[in-house]
């Protein structure tokens, strides 16, 4: 598969996920191919589709993995990104540089330097992506457990009540399809089995209203 034409795509994606769920050996087993791409930016081709700096990936992975040079590589990002005349990128890098600075509980200042220009870009340009990488911290709020966003939360909190996907959709103003992708997104952040168990660590970890006039009937 590395010899394929779709591997920049596939090495950048898989890459994310590690990341995502903090996999070191997936981490591991990538950052071996990290330094084919140094300086350089991923590109799905057959897609069109830009993926950013090999080095914000790097950054990444070697985040996961504890090793040195994780600021190096976020700082050689963003100068390609910011080179490249790309918003979607430079938000991406400084979201993600933030993320890890709070990862590694550096000072508020530090986090801010970079979660605060992240914040305006996505803001600018409605970046959900880059607001999901922020977290709740993209509204100013507190970093809630497991990385969810404020409307994963809501979501969170009606599965808690024992409503349907169905309901959920009705309640929120969304649709179906989306209530479930919600649902998807929670039990995989939350790593839980099913959705029992999803509302098992929400009050675990107090997300659970206790709204004794809104009880599903």
């Amino acid at each position: 598969m590395r010899d394929s034409v779709t591997w920049p795509a596939a090495f950048a994606l898989l890459a994310e996920a590690a990341v995502w769920l903090a996999d070191r050996s997936a981490a591991e087993e990538l950052i071996v191919d990290a330094g084919n791409f140094s300086g350089l930016n991923l590109m799905g081709a057959e897609f069109l589709a830009p993926f950013g700096s090999a080095d914000r990936v790097t950054a990444g992975l070697k985040g996961v993995l504890g090793r040195r040079g994780v600021e190096d590589h976020f700082a050689a990002a963003l100068e390609l990104d910011r080179r490249m005349h790309s918003p979607l990128h430079v938000a991406t890098t400084q979201a993600e540089w933030a993320a890890w600075l709070r990862r590694s509980d550096a000072r508020d200042a530090q986090v801010e330097e970079h979660s605060a220009p992240a914040r305006q870009l996505a803001d600018r340009y409605g970046l959900a992506r880059v607001r999901r990488i922020l977290g709740a911290d993209a509204v100013g709020g507190p970093v809630s457990p497991a990385g969810l966003t404020a409307r994963e939360r809501e979501v969170l909190q009606l599965i808690g009540r024992g409503r349907s996907n169905r309901e959920i959709a009705a309640e929120l103003f969304i649709s179906e399809h989306t209530a479930a992708n919600h649902v998807r997104s929670i039990l995989m952040k939350t790593r839980a089995a099913n959705r029992t168990a999803a509302a098992h660590y929400a009050r675990q970890h107090g997300l659970l209203r206790d709204d004794s006039d809104d009880r599903h009937p």
